[in-house]
Parts: C-alpha cells; structure tokens; sequence
C-alpha cells in the first residue's frame, strides 16, 4: 500500500512497507482506543494523520502551516480554525503541542469542541502536557501513544494518568509511562543484544521490572523494509506459527499492572563495567533541576569499557562582564564584546532563539563608542543568528528612539522616528532597531520591543541614579506640569520578552514590528520619583526649576564637559530635561493583541516588591 521512511535519527532511514491489512489494524486500533466516531471534525497537523481521519469517518480541517516545521505553526491560525469549525479532534507533534499550550496560556484560550489530542513522536514532557490539558473541556485529555513507524500504535496513555501518577515517578528516574499495550497487540521484555535473533523462544522474555528490548506482536507490525534484508533480520523475530516479533529497537520494563515503561534507545545506552545506565531515567532526574534546560547522558569510549558523561545543556549568556546570578541559574555565560563578532558567533552557536539585549546606555562619551555597541554589535548578532541558522530574534530596544522633544502622550507604533536627537543613546539604538527590523524574513524572525523605564528589584541604572542624585541634594524637579509618564516593572519587561519569543516565527504577526512595552498605568512623572524614592527610605523631591532655566543649565554642563574632556555624566543634559518635563506614555495594545502581553505586576505591587527588597540590602 505505501512505503513510510523511519525519521533515521538513530542511523540511515529505512523504507517501511505497509500494507492495506496494517493501515486497517491501525484505523481499528484508533477507532477503540479513542471512541471516535463518524462525523468528527479532526485537525491534522501531520501529513499521515490526514489520511486516518476520512477512515475514520471524520472531515478534516487542513491548518495553514508548514507541516516541516511544527514548532512554527502559528498558533493563532490554529485556535481560530479550531473554533471557527468546531474541531473535536486534533493530532500534533510535542513541539506544536508546546507551542500551542503556550500561547494558549497566555491568552487565556479554552477549546471547548476539543475531546481529545493526540501527540507522538517523542516523549511528551509533563508540563507541556499539563499546560495544553489546562485549555480542554473537562473530561477531554491529551494521549501519548507509543510506537514507531514499524508498528504503531503499541501502547497508549492519557494526560490524567500522567499528571496525576506516573510523573513523579518520572521525574525519580523510573523512565517514562507508555501505558498499556493496545488490544490485540502481545509486548514482550527480551534480554539485550544488538545480534539478530534467529527465532522466537520463551527464554528470551524478563520478569516485570527488569530493564530489556521492547518486542511486539501485531497486526499493525510491518514485516520488512524495502531493500533492506541485513535490517529487517536485525528487526524482526521468526515465530513457530509463521509470524514474528518487531524489535522496538528502544527499552523498557513492564510494571506490576503491566504498563510499559519506555528507558531510552537500544544504541544509547551507556555499558560501563560496573552495569548498564540508560539515558531517559538519567537525563529526567537532572532535568528537573531549574538550572538545566536539558540534559544527555553519552557514553565516552576508554579501552573495552565506556565513560558515562552526563552534559546538561544550560542557556548561554553573553557579557562583558560577570554575572553570577546567572551562573547560580546554570546558564552558560561567555564573556566579550558584543561588537566583537567571532566571540558573538561563538555564543550564538546552537541556540534556537537569541534575546539581544546587549547595549551602551548613558548620556555621556563619544559617538564611536555608541555607535560601535549599538549599531555594530546589533549587525554582528544578526549575522550570527543567519550563520548558524537561528530563525527568531528578539531585540531590545527603548521608546527613546522615537522621543522628539515634546510631550507624547498615548501614541503607538506608528509614531516616526525623529529627525533629530538630542543624545547618542537614542540615535544609534534606534539605527540598530531599524537593522532588526529589515532583517525580518522567510528565515529569520525578528521583533524589537521598547520597554519604558525599567525598574525594579537589582535595577543597577535607573535607581542607583535617582538615589544619589536626591542624597547628594542635586534632585530638582523640572517645570510645574504634571506630566504623565508610564514605566515598566521589571518582571512584566521580562514576560514581554517570552511572550514574543513564543509568538515569534517567520510570517507570524509580530514579525518585523516593533512593540511599545510598560505597565499601562501614566501616572504623574514626579509622583513615580517620589515613590521610588520613598522605596529607599528617602523623602520626596520638592524644589523645582523652570524648563528655561533647566535647558540652559543642562547646555553649560554639557559644554563644560566637552571642553574639560570630562568622562563622568553630567548633572543635567538636554535629553534628560526634556525626558523629565514631558509626558511620554505610549499604546500598548499592539503588544496586546498580537502577542497576549499583559503586565501582571502593577506598580503599587512592584513598589512594595522593591521596598522590600531594599530593606533586605538589595
């Protein structure tokens, strides 16, 4: 009937045949396993699921993606279709799982047509289950069968038994949970042995509990692979009665109920001469440290025996300086110069996603400096997202770059940058904006995010400024107008950032855009001084100057400055008097609508949250 290729991620892929009689076992084993029944919308977001569906007697709801890249599905499309034609049914692999759990999270999305989704391929992670369990109606749950190309399904579990019992076993490093083989399917636990096996004898099988070669007997088995006879005598068991097993190729152990429990890949394993170590119970014990995004457990040749090495797979950071906060959190750090491209290469290499956050900020120092920061370090890390084939980009940028002069008040994205600036910072971080903008394309996703005023516990800028500036008695308020300004906690800066790394992908609707970033809240711009202030333990600023007489003292300091070759800040700039005499609150609803940010600190919590803070000698 149709020859179906095996992923070959554990050598060259081979051709499976199958036959009508396997495609009907398969369709009879869906059917039981799941209750589905005739006149079912299904949503297949894998090519073959498509075939199984009108089998099945359901319609199929074809979603406007990239089936090659699931994990870039938007998942936005998804739910409307899913809505729009009440989708009962859906099958999607764990990154699109993931995906769309994430965004489902995020936006408070429920989907209640869903009886049930079906994910397979890889082991489904607890969370990504738990997360996409969270948007079904009650009763309907996320399935995990296990199987291969060669024979699937063979065994199957729901995302109830898993939350609720088998993951923390998980998590000890009992394996992962398959659950029950399926009816009319007979599974077997054999010694390990990578030799063929000539034929089937009872003496091959271990008790429950013991760690062995899954093999199986069914009629959804395929029998051989196309032009492959060394591989299919590897692969398959004769039995007395004519039949065989498949060797599974992967281990496992059956429980007391007689539950399958998956170990890892036969070709994995680690032999070492003190016993054997299989990598899913390893790896899953270290995944659950925080610190560690993933982990691998590779065996290292040392004569006849082999070295267990364990690799946990932290997220790398790049820095000029130290940051052991980072290091405490188990992120790789390499130190350097942003505008040093090979030490940018070499950071970037192997990340899926690059957060560049990376500037010089400041109102003092040459335009070089900036420039060389800013602009060239931005260009380097765009050429080492293309060199290494990363597809999202997410770059930190300010509301500075669009800043004027004068009071704005409620404005969104479409503002233009000015013609003119009043400082270097400005001018070069909207320049690199731009370069991230125009790098947007079909292979790199890129969106530019303008935060406004960070601030927050271990803030090292905004603060520590405002907190000298009034003990040294240099704080002075500038005009006598209210003039409203909207800041940004930073826990709600740090959301925004996940959030759009999660909408992000090429095609997506923040692709290419720039975003306004703040807690939503404009309060009067001296009221957000004073309260940080009073944060400190230090009582609110009360003298003022006119604008006039700012202006013109932040113009004598500057030159003074200047002339003297002066490094250190002045007290007052021109950009910092007028940043300080104007509103400047932006729209945040773009950010909003296309990648579900919402602040979830506000600033009378974040205020409390930095009292606190302080008190404890942050």
């Amino acid at each position: 009937a149709a020859i179906l290729f095996t992923s070959g991620s554990t050598g060259v892929p081979k051709g499976v045949l199958y036959t009508h009689a396997m495609f009907a076992a398969q369709i009879d084993q869906l059917r039981q396993l799941y209750g589905i029944q005739p006149g079912e919308i299904d949503l297949p977001t894998f090519p073959l699921f498509a075939l199984f569906g009108p089998a099945l007697g359901m319609a199929e709801v074809l979603p406007e993606m990239d089936f090659t890249r699931p994990a870039q599905a938007d998942p936005v499309k998804l739910v409307a279709a899913i809505k729009r034609f009440r989708v009962t049914n859906m099958f999607g692999s764990p990154a699109l799982i993931n995906r769309l759990g994430r965004h489902g999270e995020a936006h408070g999305v429920k989907l209640p047509t869903l009886r049930r989704a079906i994910s397979a391929g890889a082991p489904v992670p607890a969370k990504t289950l738990a997360r996409f369990a969270a948007l079904l109606p009650p009763g309907a749950q996320v399935f995990t069968p296990y199987g291969a190309t060669e024979c699937l399904p063979v065994a199957n579990i729901g995302s109830a038994e898993i939350l609720g019992e088998t993951r923390e076993q998980t998590e000890m490093g009992k394996g992962v949970c398959v659950g029950q083989p399926v009816a009319g399917l007979t599974a077997k636990i054999i010694r390990i042995t990578d030799d063929p096996i000539a034929a089937w004898s009872d003496d091959l099988e271990l008790p429950p509990g013991e760690i062995g070669e899954i093999a199986v007997q069914a009629p959804q088995a395929s029998r051989a692979y196309f032009n492959r006879e060394q591989s299919t005598v590897l692969a398959k068991i004769p039995t007395a009665d004519g039949g065989f097993f498949h060797r599974m190729g992967d281990l496992g152990y059956r429980d007391e109920r007689g539950r399958l429990w998956f170990c890892g890949r036969k070709s994995h394993r680690v032999v070492t001469r003190n016993g054997t170590l299989f990598t899913i119970p390893c790896e899953a014990i270290f995944n659950t440290h925080p610190a560690v995004f993933r982990s691998a457990l590779v065996g290292v040749p040392q004569g006849d025996d082999m070295e267990p090495v364990l690799c946990p797979c932290p997220q790398p950071s790049l820095s000029r300086q130290e940051h052991p906060a980072l290091r405490k959190l188990g992120a790789e750090h390499v130190r350097g110069d942003v505008a040093d491209a090979a030490v940018v290469s070499a950071a970037a290499k192997g990340c899926d996603i690059v957060f560049h956050v990376a500037a010089k900020a400041g109102l003092v120092g040459p335009y070089e400096a900036y420039h060389r920061a800013n602009v060239v370090g931005t260009e380097n890390v765009l050429a080492a997202c293309r060199a290494h084939g990363i597809q999202r980009l997410v770059h930190t940028s300010s509301p500075s770059v669009v800043f004027n002069g004068r009071d704005m008040e409620g404005v969104d994205e479409s503002v233009p940058y000015p013609t003119h600036f009043e400082a270097h910072y400005p001018r070069t971080k909207a320049l690199a904006e731009q370069l991230v903008l125009q790098a947007n394309s079909p292979t790199l996703a890129t969106v530019a995010l303008r935060p406004h005023l960070i601030w927050g516990p271990g803030d090292n800028h905004l603060l520590p400024r405002l907190v000298a500036r009034a003990k040294s008695g240099q704080l002075r308020r500038i005009g006598s107008q209210r003039n409203l300004v909207d800041t940004v906690f930073i826990d709600n800066a740090a959301n925004a950032h996940l959030l759009a790394a999660d909408a992000l992908a090429p095609g997506f609707a923040c692709a290419g855009k720039a975003y306004f970033i703040s807690n939503g809240e404009p309060v009067p711009l001296w009221d957000m001084v004073d309260w940080m202030l009073a944060a400190a333990g230090l009582p609110p600023v009360t003298r003022s100057v006119p604008v006039p007489v700012a202006m013109a003292l932040a113009w004598g300091f500057e030159t003074l400055a200047r002339v003297t070759g002066s490094t250190r800040e002045p007290r007052l700039t021109r950009f910092m008097a007028r940043e300080m005499s104007t509103a400047h609150w932006f729209n945040i609803s773009a950010a909003k609508r296309d990648f579900g940010y919402v602040p979830r600190v506000t600033t009378e919590e974040g205020l409390r949250r930095l009292a606190e803070h302080l008190k404890r000698g942050g």
